[in-house]
C-alpha cells in the first residue's frame, strides 16, 4: 500500500509540474520551464511513466524553440535518449528530426551531420527506405553548408541508393555544380520542387 501510495504521489507530482510548465507559457516566463519540465520527467521515469516523461520534454522543447533554442534542443536530445533505452524507435525517430531539425536552423551543421546520420540509422532498424531517401538529401545539404563537398559527395554514394529517380538527379546535378563552381546550375539544382518541399531548415 505505501508503494502504491508513493507511485500515485510521484505521478501527481510529475503532473503538477507539468501543469507549472503551462503556466509559465502563459505568463512568458520561459527561464524556469527546462528545469521543470526535466523534474517532471525524472518523476515519470521513477513511477515508471519514462514515455509520459519524454511525452514532456518534447511538450517543454516546443515552447522554448524561438525564445531559447538551445534550451529545447537539450529537451529533444534527452527524450531521444530516453526513448532509445524503451525501445520506442517511432517516437526516437520523432524526436531526433526534431535534434537535427533544430541543429540546422542553430545552423550546428556538424552536429546537425551526426543528427541526421543517427536518425539515418534508427530508420535503417525499420527498414523505412523513403525517408532514408529524403534523409540523404538534407544530408547532402548539410554537408554541403559546411563546405565539405567531399563528405557530401560520401553521403550520397552511401544513402543514395535509397534516393528515388527526382532525388538522384538533383543531388547529381547539385554536387557537379559545386565540383565546377558553377553557382547557376547549383541555384537551378535547389529549386527543384521536391527540395522547396521539404521542411524549411
Amino acid at each position: 500500500a505505501d508503494c502504491h501510495k508513493q507511485a500515485r504521489s510521484l505521478f501527481h507530482s510529475a503532473k503538477c509540474l507539468d501543469q507549472a510548465i503551462l503556466i509559465c507559457k502563459e505568463m512568458n516566463s520561459y527561464s524556469e520551464i527546462r528545469m521543470l519540465a526535466e523534474r517532471a520527467c525524472n518523476l515519470y521515469q521513477q513511477h515508471g511513466s519514462p514515455e509520459s516523461g519524454a511525452a514532456t520534454l518534447d511538450k517543454a522543447a516546443k515552447i522554448l524553440e524561438v525564445q531559447m533554442p538551445d534550451q529545447a534542443l537539450a529537451l529533444y536530445q534527452r527524450a531521444v535518449d530516453i526513448t532509445l533505452v524503451e525501445d520506442s524507435n517511432r517516437q526516437s525517430t520523432e524526436y531526433a528530426s526534431k535534434v537535427a531539425r533544430l541543429m540546422v536552423k542553430l545552423g550546428l551543421y556538424d552536429q546537425a551531420a551526426d543528427a541526421i546520420r543517427r536518425e539515418i540509422g534508427l530508420h535503417q532498424q525499420t527498414e523505412n527506405y523513403g525517408l532514408i531517401g529524403r534523409l540523404a538529401v538534407a544530408l547532402v545539404l548539410v554537408q554541403l553548408a559546411r563546405g565539405d563537398y567531399v563528405a557530401a559527395e560520401k553521403a550520397f554514394k552511401e544513402w543514395g541508393n535509397c534516393c528515388d529517380a527526382a532525388e538522384v538527379q538533383t543531388l547529381e546535378q547539385l554536387l557537379q555544380a559545386f565540383d565546377d563552381e558553377d553557382p547557376d546550375s547549383a541555384r537551378q539544382a535547389l529549386m527543384s520542387p521536391f527540395i522547396r518541399h521539404m521542411d524549411i531548415e
